[in-house]
């Protein structure tokens, strides 16, 4: 979606787009291996919390924490970014 709408973008709007892609690949290489399964199955796939046990051969207790720790991570690393931009 967003490379259709970058030809109508100001440089340094795409510019923006470009580093804000690059910190969300960065803050999601910090994500346990884990963490970024179960977040993949549950924010992508859309399976819920007792598919992505079953699927995955875990608790479901468990698959809450490697959620709740992923959120954290990426918020941690996304949301200062966010708010010097603002």
């Amino acid at each position: 979606r967003a490379g259709v709408q970058r030809e109508w973008m100001h440089p340094e709007a795409a510019f923006d787009l470009d580093e804000r892609q690059d910190d969300v690949r960065s803050a999601l290489d910090e994500l346990s291996e884990m963490q970024l399964k179960v977040l993949t199955l549950i924010r992508v796939n859309h399976l819920k919390y007792k598919e992505v046990a079953q699927e995955l051969g875990i608790d479901l207790g468990t698959v809450r924490t490697h959620k709740d720790r992923a959120i954290k991570k990426l918020k941690r690393a996304l949301l200062p970014r966010r708010k010097e931009t603002t």
